[in-house]
């Protein structure tokens, strides 16, 4: 198991959503933003500049493309209706 499906599989394990607001019904929409914006400050660049790049190398490519599928994942994890899925189905 790589260390991406760990990851993945942490963040998937809960069968209950992210709860920002205890207590506050929202639609899936509402949730799904709310985790985007929480998870869009983990993603930005921490200098406030981008670069950018025409030739990559494939190391740093693959690094990135794991960075943006766990926070792809802790996003929906935001969401009710992801949540309650089963873990086969996440």
């Amino acid at each position: 198991m790589t260390s991406l499906d760990r990851k993945l599989k942490e963040i998937f394990a809960p069968s209950r959503p992210i709860c920002i607001f205890k207590g506050i019904n929202q639609s899936f929409l509402h949730q799904l933003n709310n985790g985007f914006s929480i998870v869009y400050q983990e993603l930005k660049p921490q200098n406030g500049h981008i670069v950018m790049v025409k030739e990559g190398e494939k190391l740093d490519h693959i690094l990135n493309q794991e960075k943006f599928m766990v926070a792809l994942a802790k996003m929906l994890m935001y969401t009710e209706k992801f949540a309650g899925l089963k873990f086969s189905d996440k």
